[in-house]
């Protein structure tokens, strides 16, 4: 799982714009830096400026985590640090297979925090597949897509007409992320 995380990191680099819409509902601007500076090094999966300016952090995990509230809280904390003057909007993608169970808040009685929390399954894939976006392709493999040899017909036919070494890049981030 570790492995997959690693793959759709490097992904969502290229600011896939279809799904950062999909899941915001706006276009991401700019890329940001992803390290967030501590004593221990905490680096967040994904971090966008968005069109209005508030900033998109988004966290990819693969298992329930019982802990993610207080992960997402300390990431919440210090994204606010390293820009005091934006809003964020968080948002955790939850890629397992097993049913979804966390919890996306922490209510006690001096902090009520919470963040968006949604399942890759809920995602229609085929609005990632009509982008325009070949990152935005690859990601459709996450969904549950409805003819996978059509889907995966497409995407070697837009691969076949890249550069080589472009091509094995995209062919490499498609199968890591079948091969699980």
């Amino acid at each position: 799982m570790a492995k997959l995380d690693i793959t759709l990191r490097d992904v969502i680099q290229e600011i896939p714009p279809k799904f950062i819409q999909i899941l915001t509902g706006k276009s991401a601007t700019k890329l940001l830096d992803t390290s967030l500076p501590e004593v221990k090094d905490r680096r967040v999966d994904f971090l966008v400026e968005l069109e209005d300016g508030k900033i998109f952090h988004l966290e990819l995990q693969t298992t329930n985590d019982k802990n993610m509230p207080f992960r997402m809280l300390e990431y919440y904390t210090l994204i606010s640090q390293k820009y005091p003057s934006k809003d964020i909007l968080q948002m955790v993608l939850y890629l397992g297979e097993k049913p979804l169970k966390m919890e996306n808040k922490i209510e006690k009685e001096n902090i009520k925090f919470s963040y968006v929390l949604k399942d890759i399954k809920d995602i229609k894939c085929e609005e990632l597949l009509e982008s325009e976006d070949l990152t935005d392709k690859i990601l459709a493999v996450l969904c549950n897509v409805e003819n996978p040899s059509k889907y995966f017909r497409e995407i070697l036919t837009e691969l076949s007409k890249l550069p080589e070494r472009e091509r094995r890049d995209y062919l490499k981030k498609l199968l890591d992320s079948i091969i699980v």
